[in-house]
């Protein structure tokens, strides 16, 4: 059996209004410095506006608008971790494997404080239960494993740019479970199957009921040297 702990913590990444601006002037030379840039964040963390309250091109869908969104929530994730290899049917391995996820750092009043915005969804909550049978390792032809998880992955539970970006296409704020099965084709040589089926958990800018889905299945060869 295995224990694990970790802690994290991001500075600085968490938006507030931003006032480097001046009417008649525009935008100054560092503003913008909250945004959580659309070409690093993934989806499912709560975000809001950064804009000045003198920028007029704030508000999304206005013509010409440009919304610059900051991340909501400050994040602080502990992740603890916990696995099992049961061997005694060896070759054949059952492994057990869980991970929860806890971001303290997510705290409504403290949001409030800084941007002034009273939040009433998100969440600072993840898990992964996962289970596996088979070879630990695909070395020799006929090796094996099949292995079975269900994942849940609250909004603001870890940055969504670091997760795993096979799983519901990324980000947070996805639940869901995978089923993937690797078999040895040849001497360290292996191909691998792996389905997933992924949803939000929560989806406050769709229809109400709808959620948004991925279906995936993905296959792989994998060779070592």
């Amino acid at each position: 059996m295995r224990l694990g702990f970790a802690q994290y913590d991001y500075k600085h990444v968490e938006g507030r209004a931003d006032n480097d601006y001046t009417v008649g002037i525009g935008a100054g030379a560092s503003y913008g410095q909250y945004a959580y840039e659309k070409g690093f964040r993934g989806k499912g963390n709560t975000l809001f506006t950064t804009n000045s309250s003198l920028d007029a091109s704030a508000y999304p869908g206005l013509t010409g608008s440009n919304p610059l969104w900051g991340l909501a929530s400050k994040f602080k994730p502990m992740a603890l971790t916990a696995s099992a290899d049961v061997a005694s049917f060896d070759p054949v391995h059952v492994m057990l494997s869980a991970e929860y996820v806890r971001n303290p750092a997510f705290d409504r009043d403290e949001i409030y404080r800084r941007t002034g915005l009273r939040m009433t969804d998100g969440s600072n909550r993840a898990y992964l239960l996962r289970v596996a049978v088979g070879m630990p390792s695909i070395k020799e032809m006929g090796d094996w494993n099949a292995a079975l998880a269900y994942r849940r992955v609250g909004s603001d539970s870890v940055l969504d740019a670091f997760t795993d970006s096979d799983f519901g296409l990324g980000g947070t704020n996805m639940k869901g479970y995978e089923f993937s099965l690797a078999y040895g084709i040849d001497s360290r040589t292996s191909l691998g199957l792996k389905y997933s089926s992924a949803k939000t958990i929560d989806s406050p800018t769709l229809y109400p009921g709808e959620k948004f889905g991925v279906d995936s299945l993905q296959i792989d060869l994998a060779v070592s040297f």
